[in-house]
């Protein structure tokens, strides 16, 4: 199986493993934990999605520095949280939580206020929550992301000058 961006090759969504494997080698079939992902990577595989599909908050993304590198042996899930901000704009608060409480993972942001950014932000942190709590896992896509995947591949497809863009437009 082919993945890109967190889509196989016959459209499902393929989550994050987080956790990593490998075969036993005197037991077909059978494999031990050797470990978890780093946070980083976890990161830049989520980060990569969200571009993908077109749902990375257009302000920042960005993973926090506070905790230490890797993904505690402990750890249970991963939360995503939508909420205005104080000042300005709508956040998306990724946690993970282990046995022993919970710390930050990664925050992203928008500058806009409106109903719609707020539902955005929402559907991105229920895409996060899909893609972290999977662990590598396949499911198949939302329809609207496999329409708008479809979309996009079509426009990508074709060759349109600046004329035809503005064409489209109106």
């Amino acid at each position: 199986m082919n993945v890109n961006h967190g889509i196989t090759d016959t459209g499902k969504l393929k989550t994050i493993e987080i956790d990593k494997y490998e075969p036993i080698p005197d037991k077909p079939r059978r494999c031990r934990a050797v470990g978890q992902a780093s946070k980083q990577e976890i990161f830049d595989q989520l980060k990569d999605h969200l571009e993908y599909v077109g749902m990375l908050p257009d302000e920042y993304f960005i993973i926090s520095t506070q905790q230490p590198e890797s993904i505690p042996e402990n750890w249970r899930d991963f939360t995503c949280n939508v909420s205005y901000g104080g000042s300005e704009g709508i956040y998306l608060d990724i946690s993970l939580n282990t046995a022993s409480g919970s710390q930050s993972f990664i925050t992203g942001k928008t500058l806009s206020e409106d109903v719609e950014s707020f539902l955005n932000m929402s559907r991105a942190a229920a895409e996060c929550n899909l893609m972290l709590n999977g662990n590598g896992s396949v499911k198949a896509l939302p329809r609207d992301i496999a329409e708008y995947l479809e979309y996009m591949s079509e426009i990508e497809d074709k060759d349109y000058s600046i004329e035809d863009t503005d064409e489209m437009e109106r």
